[in-house]
């Protein structure tokens, strides 16, 4: 069944396997998620938030580690997009030679990119419309 969290009235989203849950400093995490839309979006310039966080988050005084932000595909907007399908979508996230061995996530949220406005989460975890969406481990 699907159950992933919601973004907006619009649509629902999860990062999904084959992500990684491990991966070396330096190296590109390849990140798959499915997407299944139940509306329009009310616009077609949005762009998946995919930040590499630890704890605290860029939001509490951390560091944001990396992003790999990018349109969402141009299939999210067409109405085959509609029909009970499910999307799936992939980046390549660059992790940080110089980054320590330790634990770390993603935070996935959509916005659109000319004033950062992102979907509203639910259910909600914090007050910035992300998701702690993959929790992942960097080894030396």
């Amino acid at each position: 069944s699907w159950n992933a969290p919601q973004y907006g009235e619009a649509l629902s989203a999860q990062v999904i396997a084959p992500t990684l849950s491990a991966v070396t400093a330096g190296d590109n995490l390849i990140v798959h998620w499915a997407m299944r839309f139940t509306a329009e979006l009310p616009r077609n310039d949005y762009r998946v938030l995919l930040h590499l966080q630890g704890n605290p988050t860029p939001y509490d005084g951390g560091i944001l580690y990396s992003t790999g932000d990018e349109p969402l595909c141009e299939l999210a907007y067409t109405p085959q997009a509609l029909q009970d399908v499910t999307i799936i979508q992939q980046l390549i996230l660059p992790i940080p030679a110089d980054l320590e061995a330790g634990e770390y996530h993603l935070a996935m949220g959509f916005y659109t990119p000319d004033d950062f406005t992102r979907l509203p989460v639910s259910p909600s975890e914090n007050p910035h419309d992300y998701l702690n969406a993959w929790q992942l481990e960097v080894t030396e």
